[in-house]
């Protein structure tokens, strides 16, 4: 009996570093200010991968809780569509930047 596709099932351990807007467009290099490990599922659209990450954002760092996930790039400082999947987008690299303002 063959087995069932389990790809939309699938989560992918997303690494992600928060760097301030402004950083964030001026360099490639930017050490992050924060990071942390959010676990998404591959058929997830990135716009709300990028709420879940300004929500957990909240929970673990209240004492910077005025702050917004304004866009998300992947590995390679690529902005991402929040309209595209986490499996179009992490297959290759699970490294994430959040820029924040606020």
């Amino acid at each position: 009996m063959a087995q069932p596709n389990n790809e939309p099932r699938r989560r992918y351990k997303l690494r992600v570093n928060f760097v301030g807007a402004d950083a964030y467009d001026a360099d490639e290099n930017v050490r992050p200010y924060r990071k942390l490990i959010y676990l998404a599922y591959a058929t997830q659209r990135i716009g709300n991968v990028r709420q879940g990450i300004e929500e957990m954002f909240t929970k673990l760092y209240p004492e910077d809780s005025g702050h917004k996930v304004m866009r998300l790039r992947d590995s390679l400082m690529c902005d991402v569509s929040d309209d595209f999947l986490v499996s179009d987008v992490f297959d290759d690299s699970p490294e994430v930047y959040a820029a924040m303002e606020g």
